[in-house]
């Protein structure tokens, strides 16, 4: 996990070395949390659909959890938030 500034905005990544994934299997999650979806049909995204969505609510529609992923190397999840109000 990291954290920085940013262009006025406060920066956070997570990010594993893990099996990663396909860029298909990336752009289905990417539809699954970015879109309108049903919860039900969310099953196993229901967790960064819900910070999504949380993000998007309490901020703006430009805050949202931004992936990159590649397969066999790894994958790390980001986003930001504007600075103004916190201390740091």
């Amino acid at each position: 996990m990291k954290g920085w500034r940013e262009n006025n905005r406060l920066c956070f990544s997570v990010e594993d070395n893990g099996i990663g994934m396909t860029e298909e299997k990336l752009a289905n999650i990417m539809e699954q949390i970015s879109g309108s979806a049903d919860p039900e049909d969310l099953n196993n995204v229901y967790g960064l659909y819900n910070v999504n969505k949380r993000l998007e609510l309490y901020y703006d529609s430009s805050t949202k959890l931004k992936i990159t992923s590649r397969y066999n190397e790894g994958t790390t999840v980001y986003f930001s938030v504007p600075e103004v109000g916190f201390n740091v």
